[in-house]
């Protein structure tokens, strides 16, 4: 606060009359007051003089009988009051004080001095008006007006800011820049707020009549005014009727009143006397929505209630009348800030009816008026249910009061009963019968139940609070949900409601979805704690021991609970000993690791959060919180997801505070003198000793090596570390944070690919000081400086991005300006024959006779850096003047135009001295840009940019890149230029300049001349002038270049006018002749820039041009007549983003004038008409388009969205293609912009839509013309028409997306009603999109209420068709009936098969939206059944047909409301049968009909199928009476199930596809579900159908002939690969098929045999889907093939051993990355589901094979995709046979115990560490081949394929582990021969001990039992000793191919950076493992001279700091060691 305070206080002298300030000092030397009140005047600090006058306040006081000292001091202290600014705020008050403590006696003549100051003030020429305006209000807030109004000259005041209006109206009005427009209109509105409480404190007539009416004159004509802000009229009418009560007395509210009817229409003008008030002629006739509404305001807002009452005559009362103009506005207005003005007025209005209620006066006048069933009241709930959709915050916030006040209201004057009010349970019955997922009914129903309480809500509707929950977890529905649910549980008073309702929160958490879980813990958990905390702990406390941690839902949802329990101070520290095991006496600490390390991110989030978060900042993190905390960021750092790192860094920085916060109490209770804490001593070591590990492993994740995902997260936490615990304190130390190491990590991240990770390392490296980076030396800052300019030179985009962060870092290096001249002079070479240095020393000589002091060195260093940058840009010009080819291959422009970018992007132009220096290298720099843009426009402005090759040459040339001798920054390769790389660097030359220039005129300081400068606002009594003579007298510099030269009496700045004027020309040139797309979007945003500056701009000649440019735009587009190069395809190309820009830009204080002439500009050339040309209606509508998608416009388009619309509709009947397109885009953008973007996959949801009502209401003029266009298109639609109707399909379009509104009533005027014949139309059209989209409208149209009665009409229509086909007369339908009323048409038709289609397609629509159907529907499908048969010749009518019979099957009888329920449901079923008797014959028929005959008829497969489809369900799936046996003895078969085979043997694919299907569903789908263990509540039919399912089921697992069938069709008959796929599927599921020898056509095949034809075929085939098939079911097959070995011969065996072999390695290929990731999900389960088999080898028959399968198993546990990695965490369980070790883990932890089973396996069970050894080189191989490819993909030239957005793969992570096994397994062999049971334990130990912290524990007897270990290594059995033969040899011919191939890596080194990953990762297994496992002599010298070179290279490749340090450095100090063994050895044996 502190802080706050001295900000608001001035520091500024105090300015006052010399006088005043002579005769203070002539007494000062007698007078102590005066003395005192002198060091006031004299105080230079705010504060201090505060202090003074505070002083003299109390020295005042206690001499008060001295009065003689009054008459100098009390005028001295009124003018300090008046004198001192709006800044000075503290200082008035406590001069204000002062006055306050003086003698009463003195009052009188304080007063005076007052309003003597305050007129002298208002007077004074040299004030402005803000400050004279901040005066007056000052005074009224110190209560000073209120002493002065009864003075005599206070009208004065009133009369000066009267005289103040006229001039600020003028001002507003001839403004010529926004900025004066903006100032003037908030002078306007202040004085208008201080006229209000003036006039009201206004009496005994001290205001004279003549001011009051020149006010009320001035008032009315800014409401006549149209070109002003909303807020403005809304003052002038709240100051309205003031205003008039003053001027005429009492009879101002007739005035009022005769106003209001007016507006209404009710009244003349010519009946009204206008009196002696001049303005009220204006005022009975307001032209504005606004107007109107500001004064109905007003009476509203300030008029008493016995004036709110008047009537005129036997009228309404004027606040009724009030009410209806309000409406009639809210009904005509679609203007989103009027809409907002009129909910407050309405709710002003509701809350004045509800605060006079109980004045009986009225009352009774008021009861018939405002009460339920009244016309007022129907229109509020109208306004209520219209608006509560509303995208406005504001106004849904404010119908939600406008309902509560009517409900109030009503409740209020009609006294009714709550328990049995009809008007309140009839709003409850209308609101819960609307769906839930309407967002606008929870606040009214909340507001309901204040009113009729909870218990009776829930005696009405028992299951209210249940379907509330259900809808949570939309997004949209959360807070209000929860709003709703917590209100019911606040307003209930049973205890027991709110555990009710905590149950079933509960339960919906574990049943429910991930959204319902995400919405109750985000809205209601917390909500629900607040008002119950004691319910939620004693619920939580009872049930935790029922949770299952193995289960994710339960455990994420109980990590919830206790989040939310922490988080409101719940979940208190537990200190007892006996429960250590838990955290905080609550979760065991395993289950707390396991989340931590899930595979689902929610609950490792919910994990850390529960860690981290804490209501108490203060306390104290244990030991075991933070080992916790250092578990998840070894493993959960490297999340892809941004929303997910923001929130880690969210916690992480939590923590930080936390230690920090409690760090400080530790500190001080450790420093206790006398009582040093030991507790506190141990607790601030375990911080310290974290914060150096959490530093360590950040900056060992900084690694290239690591994914983007930890790059970029270490670099936030190492951010939040600098900024929340610092470097300077007890707990780390900068030395430790920022070691040379680290420093050199973080400039090795300015090489990182993204610049996000770029900028945070560049933060942090400005922390360091220059001791810390190194650069106190000269040599290695001139080493980054020749670095720096190589890159810049490169022409690689990152390397030039690189510079750029380089030169913001080097140049704040104090040596920097003494190092670059020589560096600089090396590398940018020399131009013209001259130097840098020649230049340099050329311009030092210019300016010898400048000295600047040391502290102006950064602007040398920088004006030294810009020349030389700008030097290097001159040389490559000159490259690219001569061949641009050669430019785009050695000489880009575009990196050192980047570098001067980012350089300049940091200057503050105000601190520098040097402005000539600048204006010089500006224009330069100006001048370089317009020169490279002359050589790059041909290239981006060809018709045909990408394809573009100067024709200087015949074929590709190549090029040698950038000779660099020391630092290699690009490979030393040629450079094929291609037109690709040339378009690349000429586009990328363009970016750059476009924002440079935009940069520069956003941030340097313009030149103004003098007669350039105009004031702001004039002020009163100042001369004007006129707009006109302002542009006679602004300077003609158009077309002038600026020289170097400044004129004398220019101002200070940089850029001047001529020169930005040429940068708005290189906008408008490249915005307009630009073809490529890059190009001019980023012209746009340099551009965008400069307009921004141009609009707000003081100078004349400049604020001008955007509206100038703007109409130039239009006009050209109006007349056809372009000055550039307009193109006419590419959407236009940039035309439409300039008028974007210059759009958006235009400051919306001046009510985007601009853009409203615009907008009504471009509709009306887009509009079809005889002047319009072509291409200018392109231009308009593709300019449009871009206006209307623009979020930065936002509500401002959207009054011009219908006109928009019927552009686009009419442009679509153009005859012109190009304009037909540009119409279609538009139409586009415009549903996109009234409907928003698609929020559910289904387009018929009410999501993706609006209600018809608010669609209308924003824009009632589409109504009409919608309605008009398709009565148009539907009035020559026959049956036969041919004629398409290209408006019909998006006019459809639009219905589709309307549907009613829940509550809004019949609207005659705006009903839907009139569109449904209309669409019912519609199916004729011969097109069948129009007639399925015609479905989708018709059913939106039709309300719930008219769904049945519809459907049973569409079907009788049906029936007609037959009647009318037999007597050959017209359909007796709506459609015929609708048009001979509108036409008189008598026309006779035939049937249409098109319109049968239509409404069958309507029909269908309709019975998807309904759960239950009437039982006429199936007598009137049944008497259209002619349609399902073959009387019905059309297949796609007959199919549609049967569709709405197989949905109308699955729907229930309605028996809502029936009396007779029963019989009616006998009726319905009957009905039913009946219908289904006629199909069942027709379905016979046709599956015994000869196929081929109608097999070439169209869609005859379909309907086929669908015959096929009811066969099953009515034989199989649904056994009907009769239908069984007759359909077997048509297929002669015997045995229900047998019908399948013969189904399989029809010809037709897609037959045999149906019934595949069907057994698909059901084998494998109860297989899954019963794998994964799902247990779905289900009802009574449910369970029904899911009994008989089983019945079904086992019966297919018994049949043999299907069995038999499905083998034949694998082998021998399928062709069709779909139905391939699915019969293996289905034989996957079959028991009976994986029984074998399968017995086919007299031969036998086994398994292995049936498994060499399945890979052969697998092999073979290019479909992924069938390869995934094949190795699903070979999957099924492996355990028989592997017991048939068992069984066998050992000749056979061996072939068996072989065939198995190549299953094994072709099973490791499709678990490779060149497969799709549905095979590897695939591989993954087989290695699942035979992970005894396949990895164990528990048959003894893999041999060999098992380390393949390990290795490819361990590759799978890293891949990418979680679906795979997630399949594999079944696998450590099942070879360990642990149910723990099950639970699903994320990947990195997943590979450790993968591989900790792995080591215990071969080392103990299988006793083959040899081949354990050469798996685990095997996969390390692999790992670094990866990595070398990664970094080969990264260097690769890829102009346009980025490849791997984010990089998630981290190899390293995965080479520690995999090192770390192979280290543990080479000790183990080598050191020991135990075979006990003991070993494998032994292994994990030791595998827990080398993972470098992965455990948060290691207890002592692990070390006492290793020291064990080793006494008994000493006895080795031979056994051993031949184990250890094999393993030396395996690391003999290991280790001598890692050699090999480091040396040919190192080679490599000096020329290129693929390779240095790949032997970083090489040398750290070479190292590692040798230190393990040889002695000198086990090594020879050339291997020790190998590995030492090796070493020595990668040091010296280090020393260049090209690369990370962290990696390579763990390297080195292990090859350090390594080399120093082998020496220790050597010396031995010497000795």
């Amino acid at each position: 606060m502190g802080l706050k305070r001295r900000q608001i206080i001035s520091s500024s002298p105090l300015q006052i009359r010399q006088s005043s300030r002579d005769r203070v000092e002539s007494l000062a030397a007698a007078d102590d007051t005066a003395r005192l009140l002198s060091r006031c005047l004299d105080a230079a600090d705010g504060v201090q003089r505060v202090g003074l006058f505070k002083a003299l306040g109390k020295h005042l006081a206690m001499h008060a009988s001295v009065v003689q000292t009054y008459d100098f001091l009390l005028p001295v202290l009124v003018e300090i009051y008046c004198s001192c600014g709006a800044s000075s705020a503290a200082l008035q008050k406590t001069v204000v004080s002062v006055l306050l403590g003086l003698p009463a006696d003195t009052q009188n003549v304080t007063k005076l001095a007052f309003l003597r100051e305050i007129l002298y003030q208002l007077n004074e020429p040299s004030r402005c008006c803000g400050s004279k305006l901040a005066l007056i209000s000052s005074c009224l807030e110190n209560n000073i007006i209120d002493e002065l109004n009864m003075m005599k000259g206070f009208g004065d005041v009133v009369a000066w800011i009267s005289e103040q209006l006229k001039v600020v109206a003028k001002d507003m009005r001839q403004a010529a820049n926004p900025v004066a427009e903006t100032e003037a209109t908030r002078h306007w509105q202040v004085a208008l707020k201080l006229l209000m409480p003036l006039l009201q404190k206004c009496r005994h007539g001290k205001v004279g009549s003549t001011t009051v009416q020149e006010i009320l004159s001035t008032v009315v004509d800014m409401l006549v005014c149209n070109d002003v802000l909303l807020d403005s009229h809304a003052m002038c009418g709240l100051l309205l009727p003031n205003l008039l009560r003053s001027c005429c007395g009492e009879a101002y509210v007739d005035i009022l009143a005769h106003v209001v009817s007016c507006m209404r229409g009710e009244r003349q003008m010519s009946e009204i006397s206008h009196g002696n008030v001049k303005s009220l002629a204006e005022l009975y006739n307001l032209p504005h929505s606004t107007s109107q509404l500001a004064v109905c305001n007003g009476i509203v807002a300030q008029l008493d209630w016995d004036s709110l009452m008047h009537r005129i005559g036997r009228e309404q009362p004027l606040i009724v009348n009030v009410f209806y103009c309000v409406d009639a506005l809210n009904s005509s207005t679609c203007d989103t800030a009027l809409q907002v003005y009129i909910s407050r007025v309405l709710v002003t209005w509701v809350q004045r009816v509800i605060e006079n209620s109980q004045k009986t006066a009225y009352r009774d006048s008021l009861v018939p008026v405002v009460t339920a069933g009244s016309v007022i009241s129907d229109r509020l709930l109208l306004y209520v249910w219209t608006e509560w959709e509303s995208s406005l915050d504001v106004v849904r916030h404010n119908v939600e009061l406008v309902f509560k006040g009517t409900v109030a209201m009503h409740m209020a004057y009609s006294r009714d009963e709550v328990t049995v009010s009809a008007f309140l349970w009839g709003l409850l019955d209308k609101l819960v019968a609307i769906p839930w997922d309407v967002v606008g009914k929870y606040r009214p129903l909340g507001n309901l139940v204040e009113y009729v309480g909870v218990p009776k809500l829930l005696e009405r509707y028992p299951l209210f609070v249940q379907d509330a929950l259900e809808c949570i977890g939309e997004e949209r529905l959360g807070a209000y949900v929860s709003e709703l649910v917590v209100k019911l549980c606040e307003r209930h008073s049973v205890e027991s409601f709110l555990q009710t309702v905590i149950v079933s929160v509960f339960r919906l958490m574990v049943s429910g979805s991930e959204w319902q879980r995400v919405a109750i813990a985000d809205h209601l958990l917390g909500k629900l704690l607040k008002c119950g905390a004691g319910s939620c702990r004693a619920f939580l406390e009872s049930h935790i021991s029922a949770f299952d941690y193995s289960c994710p839902v339960q455990l994420g949802v109980l990590l919830t609970f206790l989040r939310k329990l922490r988080s409101f101070g719940l979940l208190k520290a537990c200190t007892d000993a006996s429960q250590a095991h838990l955290w905080n006496g609550v979760i065991p600490l395993a289950v707390l690791q396991l989340a931590l390390t899930h595979q689902l991110l929610t609950i490792r989030l919910d994990g850390l959060a529960l860690l981290t978060d804490c209501p108490k900042s203060t306390e104290v993190l244990t030991g075991v919180d933070l080992d916790l905390v250092r578990l998840f960021i070894m493993h959960g750092f490297s999340s892809e997801t941004a929303a997910v790192r923001n929130t880690i860094t969210g916690c992480i920085k939590k923590l930080f505070m936390r230690i920090i916060e409690s760090g400080k109490c530790l500190e001080r209770r450790a420093n206790c003198r006398g009582n040093a804490d030991s507790a506190a001593i141990s607790c601030l070591s375990q911080y310290s000793s974290f914060l150096r590990w959490l530093c360590y492993h950040l900056f060992k994740g900084l690694s290239m090596c690591y994914s983007f995902a930890r790059r970029t997260m270490g670099l936030h936490v190492l951010l939040l570390f600098h900024d929340i615990i610092g470097c300077q304190n007890c707990l780390v130390d900068a030395d430790v944070v920022f070691s040379p190491s680290h420093v050199q990590t973080l400039l090795q991240c300015l090489e990182d690919r993204y610049e996000v990770n770029k900028v945070m390392a560049h933060e942090l490296l400005l922390t360091c000081t220059e001791r810390q980076l190194g650069f106190d030396e000269a040599l290695r800052l001139s080493r980054y400086i020749r670095v720096a300019f190589k890159m810049a030179a490169s022409n690689k985009p990152q390397h030039s991005n690189t510079a750029g962060f380089l030169f913001r870092l080097l140049v704040r290096q104090s040596q920097f300006s003494s190092t670059i001249d020589s560096v600089a002079s090396a590398v940018v070479g020399s131009n013209g024959g001259q130097t840098f240095l020649s230049t340099v020393s050329k311009m030092d000589a210019e300016r010898s006779c400048v000295t600047r002091p040391a502290e102006n060195m950064p602007e040398s260093s920088i004006l030294i850096l810009l020349s030389a940058l700008m030097f290097q840009l001159s040389s490559h010009i000159a490259v690219a003047a001569e061949s641009l080819l050669t430019a785009a291959a050695t000489r880009p422009l575009y990196g050192v135009i980047h570098c001067i970018r980012t350089m300049l992007g940091d200057i503050a132009y105000s601190d520098q001295s040097d402005v000539t220096s600048w204006r010089d290298k500006m224009a330069a720099l100006i001048e370089m840009c317009f020169a490279v843009t002359a050589l790059v426009s041909p290239v981006v402005s060809n018709n045909s940019p990408e394809g573009y090759f100067p024709m200087d040459t015949d074929s590709l040339r190549e090029f040698d890149a950038l000779s660099t001798p020391d630092e290699t920054l690009t490979e030393a390769k040629p450079i094929m230029v291609t037109s690709q790389l040339l378009l690349v660097v000429c586009w990328r030359c363009m970016k750059e300049i476009s924002l440079l220039l935009g940069q520069m005129v956003k941030t340097q300081p313009l030149v103004r001349e003098a007669e350039e400068t105009q004031p702001l606002v004039n002020e009163m009594k100042q001369p004007n002038l006129s707009v006109s003579d302002r542009k006679q007298e602004q300077p003609l510099v158009d077309g002038i270049k600026e020289t170097k030269s400044v004129n004398k009496n220019c101002m200070d700045g940089i850029l001047t006018v001529s020169q930005v004027k040429e940068i708005g020309d290189y906008f408008l040139r490249q915005l307009l002749e630009s073809r490529h797309r890059g190009a001019f979007e980023i012209a746009a945003e340099g551009f965008s820039q400069l307009c921004h500056m141009l609009w707000r701009c003081p100078i004349s000649s400049l604020h001008s041009l955007p509206k100038a440019w703007l109409e130039n735009v239009i006009g050209d587009i109006q007349r056809n007549d372009y000055p550039f190069r307009v193109c006419a395809t590419r959407r236009s190309a940039g035309l439409p983003f300039m008028v974007q820009v210059l759009l958006i830009s235009e400051p919306s204080t001046i009510e985007r004038q601009s853009f409203k002439r615009s907008m009504t500009d471009l509709l009306a050339v887009a509009e079809p008409g005889e002047s319009s040309a072509t291409m200018s209606r392109v231009h308009a509508l593709n300019v449009l388009r871009t206006l209307f998608r623009s979020a930065r416009l936002g509500e401002s388009v959207f009054p011009f969205v219908a006109g928009g619309l019927r552009c686009a509709l009419l442009g679509l009947e153009s005859k012109h293609w190009n304009v037909r397109n540009a119409a279609t885009l538009l139409f586009s953008a415009l549903i996109t912009r009234i409907f928003g973007v698609k929020k559910t996959k289904e387009e018929a949801s009410r999501k993706n839509g609006l209600t018809a009502h608010v669609f209308f209401t924003r824009f009632p003029h589409l109504y009409g013309f919608l309605l008009g266009k398709l009565r148009q298109c539907t009035n020559d639609m026959t049956c036969s028409s041919s004629t398409l109707q290209p408006l019909l399909f998006p006019i459809l379009l639009v219905l589709s997306k309307l549907t009613p509104s829940p509550l809004q009533g019949v609207e005659t005027s705006l009903s839907l009603s009139a569109f449904i014949p209309l669409v019912r139309c519609c199916s004729l059209s011969p097109v069948i999109k129009t007639r399925e989209m015609a479905a989708r409208a018709f059913c939106q149209l039709i309300t719930a209420d008219m769904r049945q009665s519809v459907i049973s009409q569409l079907a009788k229509d049906l029936k007609h068709f037959l009647l009318n086909a037999v007597h050959d007369v017209a359909p007796s339908t709506v459609i015929a009936r609708s048009r001979d009323d509108r036409r008189g048409n008598t026309e006779q038709r035939h049937t249409s098969q098109n319109f049968i289609h239509g409404t069958l397609l309507q029909l269908k629509a309709l019975l998807q939206r309904c759960t239950d159907v009437d039982s006429q529907l199936f007598e009137h499908l049944r008497d259209a059944f002619w349609l399902a048969t073959h009387s019905n010749r059309c297949l796609v009518t007959r199919i549609e047909y049967l569709d709405v019979l197989r949905m109308s099957f699955d729907k229930r009888p309605g028996t809502c409301g029936r009396a007779n329920a029963a019989d009616y449901v006998a009726d319905h079923v009957s009905a039913k049968q009946q219908l289904k008797a006629d199909l069942q014959q027709v379905v016979l028929t046709e599956i015994t009909y000869p196929v081929l005959l109608d097999a070439a008829r169209p869609m005859f497969f379909k309907f086929y199928a669908l015959i096929v489809d009811f066969c099953w369900r009515f034989a199989i799936a649904r056994p009907q009476e009769g239908f069984g046996g007759k359909l077997k003895e048509a297929l002669n078969v015997k045995h229900r199930f047998d019908v399948i085979d013969q189904l399989l043997r029809l010809p037709v694919y897609e037959a045999r596809l149906v019934i595949l299907d069907q057994l698909k569903n059901i084998l494998c789908t109860h297989k899954s579900t019963a794998e994964s263990g799902r247990n779905v509540p289900a009802g009574e039919e449910q369970v029904l159908d899911a009994v008989h399912t089983e019945g079904i089921r086992k019966g297919l697992q018994e049949s043999m002939v299907l069995t038999q069938r499905l083998r034949l069709m694998l082998l021998q008959e399928e062709t069709n690969h779909i139905c391939l796929v699915s019969v293996l599927h289905v034989l996957s599921a079959l028991t009976s098929a994986v029984s074998f020898p399968w017995q086919l056509q007299g031969s036998s095949i086994t398994a292995a045999a049936l498994l060499q034809i399945l890979m052969c075929r697998a092999k073979t085939t290019k479909m992924d889907d069938l390869r995934c098939a094949y190795v699903r079911f070979t999957g099924a097959i492996l355990p028989a093939v592997m017991a048939e070995m068992v069984k066998t011969t050992d000749l056979c065996r061996m072939e068996h051993a072989q065939g198995v072999g190549k299953f094994v390695g072709w099973i490791s290929a499709c678990g490779t990355v060149e497969f799709s990731t549905a095979c590897r999900r695939e591989v993954a389960a087989l290695l699942s589901a035979n992970a005894e088999c396949l990895l164990l080898d528990s048959s003894g028959g893999i041999g060999k094979g098992a380390f393949t399968m390990w290795r490819t198993a361990a590759a799978l546990m890293q891949d990418a995709e979680a679906s795979v990695s997630g399949e594999m965490n079944a696998v450590v369980g099942r070879i360990t046979h642990s149910e723990v070790e099950c639970t699903p883990v994320q990947p990195q932890v997943a590979l450790g115990s993968f591989l900790t089973a792995m080591v215990r396996h071969f080392s103990s069970v299988s006793d083959d560490v040899s081949g354990c050894a050469e798996a685990l080189f095997v996969c390390l191989e692999t790992l670094a081949e990866s990595a070398a490819e990664d970094e080969d993909d990264d260097d690769e030239e890829t102009l346009f394929d980025r490849g791997d957005g984010q990089g998630h793969s981290e190899h390293i992570a995965a080479t520690d582990l995999l090192v770390n096994s192979l280290e543990v397994l080479l000790k183990l062999a080598s050191a020991d021969g135990d075979r006990s049971n003991s070993r494998s334990d032994r292994i994990c130990n030791q595998l827990s001990m080398e993972a470098a912290g992965c455990e948060i524990e290691v207890t002592d007897e692990f070390g006492e039992q290793r020291q064990m270990q080793e006494v008994q290594a000493s006895s080795c059995t031979s056994a051993h000793d031949a184990t250890h033969r094999n393993m030396k040899q395996v690391m003999e011919e290991r280790q001598a191919k890692l050699l090999l191939d480091l040396q040919w890596s190192v080679q490599h080194l000096q020329y290129s950076n693929i390779f240095y990953t790949s032997a970083l990762v090489k040398l750290y297994v070479l190292v590692r493992t040798l230190k393990v496992t040889v002695s000198a002599a086990d090594i020879s010298q050339d291997i020790a001279l190998v590995i030492v070179d090796v070493c020595r290279k990668l040091l010296q490749k280090l020393e260049k700091e090209k690369f990370n340090c962290t990696l390579a450095e763990s390297v080195l100090l292990t090859a350090k060691g390594l080399q120093l063994k082998i020496h220790e050895d050597q010396s031995t044996q010497d000795k």
